[in-house]
């Protein structure tokens, strides 16, 4: 049995590509560096519980346009981790996605992009909560639309 990469149809904030595999099936993140190793260590700590269950990496190839997973290694790869959706059988749910701490550039980030994050920190409450606002989505009751607020500082 194939299994198809369909498009998120809950998403609050964020930059990289997500994906759901196959209806109802687990998420798809695409991941930069070592971002798989935090759910990877997780597993072992009691915070387990809070965040979603971590199931491993795929290869995803973008042949015709359209993301798929990778059966051969003759087209450029995007390494995606796979990963419980928390949101499953809930048919409106609420989103927050939060930036947390007080540091919001990688290690191996280029001189501007470090210095226009700690400008970006320093504006917003990053810089003295430790703790941003990304995005949430909020569905109200039984409206049958939803608020979308991205990038929320």
């Amino acid at each position: 049995m194939t299994s198809t990469l369909l498009p998120l149809k809950h998403k609050a904030g964020g930059h990289v590509a997500m994906f759901r595999l196959s209806n109802h099936g687990p998420l798809c993140k695409a991941i930069k560096r070592h971002e798989d190793d935090f759910y990877r260590d997780i597993i072992h700590h009691t915070l387990r519980s809070f965040v979603p269950r971590y199931m491993g990496i795929i290869f995803v190839s973008y042949q015709y346009g359209y993301p798929e997973i990778a059966s051969s290694s003759s087209t450029p790869l995007e390494k995606f981790m796979v990963m419980e959706d928390m949101t499953s059988g809930l048919r409106k749910p609420c989103l927050l996605d939060l930036k947390m701490g007080t540091r919001q550039h990688g290690v191996y980030v280029t001189e501007s992009k470090m210095h226009s994050q700690r400008a970006k920190c320093e504006q917003s409450t990053s810089g003295i909560l430790g703790v941003r606002v990304c995005g949430m989505k909020v569905n109200r009751g039984k409206l049958e639309r939803s608020s979308l607020v991205v990038h929320v500082l």
